[in-house]
């Protein structure tokens, strides 16, 4: 399905005509189309069968789809349509999707188009917007990484696979190990865990750190923690502070927070967005986006180009007019909805954020302009009086405090408080009064100022340049000795730390090491110590822990479970006895096997955290016992033979007895342990010989009495059988053994019975 080029042309749903191929990845195929009925280009996204391979998994496959669907942001990739039709004999299941022409950020870094800080903080500022978004309604994406950020023809971002993202999420991370390398670059400390959203214990909090992890790529083209391997990857980021360079500025500070190990200490998309506004009005403005996607004439949004000063109205009116309709630029400017062209004049009013949840794919906006202020059009002059470019142009009134934090806010639905146009300055009465009569070369496009007063000015100006170098030198030489002590920051969370420094212009240096006894993220120590005198503009160094040292996983196969336990629970690592087999080879209580459950590809010599990995064993419980067979009428060579095969061994009773039972001389009479019985290997089974039959002699029993008989026949070690006669009143005629009489002196095996008979 993936390579037949029989798709081209062909009509989906009856709707969609498929034009060519775009591109694959690990769900599907990617096709550029369009919409016959509506007559406008979609892409159109064609699943592997397997996301349709039974009726359970078409029911959950339409049940994502239907949910992205419902969702309606600006820089959500938006869903279209959905379904499943059958291709080749197969059913495979589609999405048909906003068609996007601006490539993805994928593309730019790997062309080699890095960003700077201040356009990593525009990606991750609409990002924000998407995923406040997707949060407020309960869905995590849990794949973000710069191939799932893409731009539209707007040029602003897009978030894709919005509905796969718990689909595929289930199969990628149902084992952390085999989820993927790509996958798990981007991953947070929690899913390399095995964490889900089922449990609880995935949250909202993993597409912020991949976001840190996404746009700190974006700038130095190196993802941080990336190892060779899955597993290495996934561990390398487990409890360890997000390396964030400090030439992202003040972007850093706000990256190092997205990125903590930790869910509980990061950023919610709502207050990363906000942190990221407040970067931006210490930041420089950005240059245009390098969208690999767009065409030559396609026009920036991101960082607008130079725009050339307007000529001056001929009617004063209107120049009046267009001056009022454009809006203040500055940092705020950056939030509002909709870009003013210079040509449309609009009334002034206050600069109007977007609204997250209520905006519209089909009602996307263009921020006006970004970080810095562009000049302001020169106001139009009062009727009567002659312009004068050099008086009436100023730069605009800076913004106060308030009011910019009132704009800073407008991110996430406050409204920003407008910024009042400056008022165009022009020349007082008296100077319009003293201007030159015609015949002195009036020209009315330059302001005449009388010598006497042009000197007076000249004065004036010279007094007050020698002023303000005075205090500079003042303000340079204090600011050149301002120090300040170093506060104890020791045991202090590292985002505290960097609170109470923050005032003092110091240049802060983050050095990390392992400690046993300071907690991750907190401060071991500084540089210069607590207590020192630091100038304003010297580094310091926070030393923050790691956390405790690595415990290096060590094999402990052929350990017994006494001294596995002893060394693993040395170095805070724990144990656990996972299973006890029998096993000829290995002596009882020594170890098998051995792993770790929750992270399987873990081996020998891994470094792992402390106190976070439990190592399950499987114990040897020695030889499997042997069930005794039955010995008794076999000869010792026998016997011995079958002991053996079964590793027993065998010992003789030197008592040896005649038996009736067994009247063969040597055969085995008696074993000391019965048929059945369970012993271990290498025990002993002791058997008794015979020496052949038991006889007695037959005494004489004629002319004795009854009870002389039972008398006689009892020591002989013979017994009374079967009675024929009185025995009381008749003498014994004949004794009998199964009918043959018995004579005197004749051998028996003991204990036979002898029937008597009397008459």
């Amino acid at each position: 399905m993936a390579t037949n080029p029989t798709l081209v042309g062909r009509l989906i749903a009856g709707r969609y005509r498929v034009q060519q191929r775009r591109g694959s990845g690990g769900h599907g195929i990617v096709l550029d189309g369009v919409d016959e009925q509506l007559n406008r280009a979609v892409a159109i996204k064609i699943l592997r069968p397997q996301f349709a391979a039974d009726s359970s998994a078409e029911a959950r496959f339409r049940l994502e789809a239907q949910t992205a669907a419902s969702m309606s942001h600006p820089n959500l990739n938006a869903v279209y349509d959905w379904g499943v039709e059958e291709i080749e004999g197969a059913r495979v299941p589609y999405l048909v999707l906003e068609h996007l022409t601006g490539g993805s950020l994928r593309d730019m870094i790997d062309r080699g188009r890095l960003l700077t800080p201040s356009q990593a903080l525009l990606v991750g500022l609409e990002v924000c917007r998407g995923l406040d978004y997707m949060h407020r309604v309960g869905v995590i994406h849990r794949d973000l990484k710069p191939a799932n950020l893409a731009f539209a023809e707007d040029r602003h971002v897009r978030i894709l696979d919005v509905a796969l993202s718990r689909f595929v999420a289930e199969q990628t991370w149902a084992d952390p190990s085999a989820a993927g390398l790509d996958a798990a670059r981007y991953a947070s400390p929690e899913q390399a865990r095995g964490a889900t959203p089922e449990d609880g214990s995935l949250t909202s909090a993993s597409d912020i750190y991949s976001l840190a992890l996404t746009l700190i790529e974006s700038v130095t083209g190196q993802v941080p923690f990336a190892a060779d391997s899955t597993i290495a990857t996934l561990n390398a980021r487990i409890d360890k502070l997000m390396p964030v360079s400090a030439d992202f500025g003040p972007l850093a500070s706000v990256l190092s927070r997205a990125g903590s190990a930790e869910p509980a200490d990061r950023y919610t998309a709502a207050d990363l967005g906000r942190a990221l506004v407040q970067a931006a009005e210490k930041m420089p403005r950005p240059a245009p986006l390098p969208i690999v996607g767009m065409g030559l004439l396609a026009e920036p949004v991101f960082g607008e180009p130079p725009v050339a000063a307007p000529a001056p109205p001929a009617d004063p009116s209107t120049a009046a007019e267009s001056s009022a309709a454009r809006p203040s630029s500055g940092t705020a400017s950056l939030f509002a909805s909709a870009a003013v062209p210079p040509s449309t004049p609009s009334a002034p009013g206050p600069i109007a954020a977007p609204n997250i949840e209520a905006a519209q794919p089909a009602a996307r906006k263009t921020p006006a302009s970004l970080f810095a202020a562009t000049s302001p059009p020169a106001p139009a002059s009062s009727p009567g009086a002659p312009p004068s470019p050099a008086v009436t142009r100023s730069p605009a009134a800076p913004v106060p405090t308030d009011v910019a934090k009132k704009q800073t806010a407008s991110l996430f639905g406050v409204s920003a408080a407008q910024t009042p146009a400056p008022a165009p300055r022009t020349l007082p009465a008296s100077t319009q009064a003293d201007a030159a009569p015609p015949d002195m070369g009036y020209d009315p496009n330059v302001e005449y100022v009388p010598p006497r007063r042009r000197l007076r000015w000249v004065i004036a100006i010279v007094v007050v340049l020698a002023a303000l170098a005075v205090g500079a030198i003042v303000v340079v030489n204090a600011l050149k000795d301002e120090t300040y002590t170093v506060p104890d920051l020791a045991g202090q969370s590292q985002a505290v730390a960097e609170n109470k420094i923050a005032g003092n212009h110091w240049k802060l240096k983050v050095k990390t090491e392992r400690s046993e006894t300071v907690p991750a993220n907190n401060v071991i120590r500084t540089d210069p110590p607590a207590g020192e005198k630091l100038a304003k503009g010297k580094p310091i160094t926070f030393v923050v822990s790691e956390g405790p040292p690595l415990a290096t996983l060590t094999d402990v196969t052929g350990q017994t479970l006494d001294a596995a336990t002893t060394q693993l629970e040395a170095a805070h690592l724990g144990i656990t006895v996972a299973d006890q087999v029998y096993n000829e080879d290995i002596p009882a209580n020594t170890i098998i096997s051995w792993t770790v459950p929750a992270q399987p590809g873990l081996v020998a010599g891994d470094q792992v955290m402390p106190n976070t990995v439990v190592v399950s064993v499987t114990i040897s419980k020695g030889p499997a016992p042997r069930s005794v067979p039955n010995l008794l009428g076999m000869d010792l060579p026998t016997a011995t033979a079958t002991l053996a095969n079964l590793q027993l061994l065998i010992v003789q009773d030197p008592n040896s007895a005649p038996s009736n039972a067994y009247p063969t001389p040597g055969t085995i009479m008696a074993q000391s342990v019965p048929e059945g019985a369970q012993i271990d290997r290498g025990g002993t089974v002791t058997v008794a010989l015979s020496t052949g039959p038991d006889l007695v002699t037959m005494p004489a029993l004629a002319g004795l009495t009854y009870d002389q008989i039972v008398a006689a026949l009892t020591n002989a070690g013979l017994t009374v059988g079967n009675i024929t006669g009185d025995k009381v009143t008749q003498t014994i005629s004949d004794a009998t053994v199964n009918g043959v009489s018995l004579v005197p002196d004749q051998q028996l095996p003991r204990g036979t019975a002898v029937d008597l008979v009397f008459t």
